[in-house]
């Protein structure tokens, strides 16, 4: 299917979908508090535009979601493994860049 004709039918309400996947994986990567959900909203809409704009396809697309999503789902695993006196030093090392 053609570049152009795949994202005619794709509808508005999938990508909706597939944005709130994307806010609840990132929800998951500490340290999330709850106050910015508008940041991770604006940050899961970037990352789903830029996945659809460089789809060839429907198949690509979904394709390039499940990685970014699991991709997010192992970093925010990882970081649940570290100790907190780690996890406390990278916090700070985040914020100083």
């Amino acid at each position: 299917m053609p570049t152009v004709i795949w994202r005619t039918q794709f509808l508005p309400s999938s990508r909706q979908r597939i944005v709130v996947k994307i806010m609840d994986a990132i929800k998951r990567y500490p340290p999330f508090s709850g106050d910015g959900l508008d940041e991770i909203r604006r940050t899961a809409v970037k990352i789903e535009e830029k996945i659809y704009d460089v789809a060839l396809s429907q198949t690509d697309y979904q394709r390039k979601i499940s990685l970014k999503i699991i991709m997010i789902a192992s970093r925010s695993e990882s970081l649940g493994r570290m100790r907190p006196s780690n996890l406390k030093r990278r916090r700070i090392f985040a914020s100083d860049l």
